[in-house]
């Protein structure tokens, strides 16, 4: 824990679980990525980094992002997000680009439904409704706003 953020570990299921609330920048990133990086347990199945109460997230913080995900892959594992409404990491494909999940789209405006990803659970919103409204449980990641947790299976 430092000035901007606390960061809390619990193991859910055999899966590690790294809380962070408050804030991550170029001042607390180093000590937030150690967090990250003791948590990772290579017997476990991934890691989750749950951003649910984090209230900024500069760029230093999604560099972040980008290695705890390397991290976690390297070692065979899953790396998942978990984001609620009006986080720093507004669209689905932003935090997917940030976590180096791959990703496939083309317009970023909800037009050519490049991006079209099954939604588990959760709702979301479009700031500019798209052309064609993507099926009943379809997302549109590359403009996707969540306004419930959401789970995607990307």
């Amino acid at each position: 824990m430092n000035e901007l953020s606390e960061v809390e570990v619990v193991v859910r299921e055999g899966v590690p679980v790294v809380r962070i609330r408050g804030e991550i920048d170029l001042s607390n990133v180093g000590a937030t990525l150690r967090s990250i990086e003791a948590a990772v347990d290579e017997s476990a199945p991934g890691l989750v980094v749950d951003l649910r109460e984090l209230e900024f997230l500069d760029s230093a913080g999604v560099r972040l992002l980008f290695e705890a995900a390397r991290l976690v892959t390297s070692a065979g594992g899953r790396f998942v997000a978990l984001v609620s409404p009006g986080s720093p990491a507004v669209r689905v494909l932003e935090l997917a680009e940030a976590c180096d999940v791959p990703t496939q789209w083309s317009c970023r405006t909800g037009v050519c439904h490049t991006c079209a990803t099954a939604l588990l659970s959760g709702e979301a919103s479009y700031e500019t409704p798209p052309l064609e409204a993507p099926g009943h449980d379809e997302l549109l990641i590359c403009s996707a706003q969540p306004t419930t947790d959401l789970v995607i299976d990307l």
